[in-house]
């Protein structure tokens, strides 16, 4: 939740400085959609890099008894 209010609060302050250095509506709406790819972006990378490291393998250990080769 505070990721949104976060969001939601640059994205409010970036219309409101685009706005004051008089952009038109059309360039206001190409940084604002080229800002929201580049978050959506940077989000699934950072999501997939937390899925690698959370999920490494361990080496499989050899099991003692049958299949190995000893004999009791």
């Amino acid at each position: 939740m505070m990721g949104t209010l976060l969001g939601a609060s640059i994205m409010g302050v970036l219309s409101n400085g685009l706005l004051l250095l008089g952009m038109g509506d059309f360039a206001r709406q190409m940084v604002t959609g080229l800002i929201i790819v580049v978050a959506v972006i940077i989000d699934k990378y950072r999501a997939q890099a937390l899925m690698r490291s959370s999920f490494q393998l361990e080496p499989a250990r050899p099991r003692e008894g049958k299949g190995t080769g000893e004999s009791r």
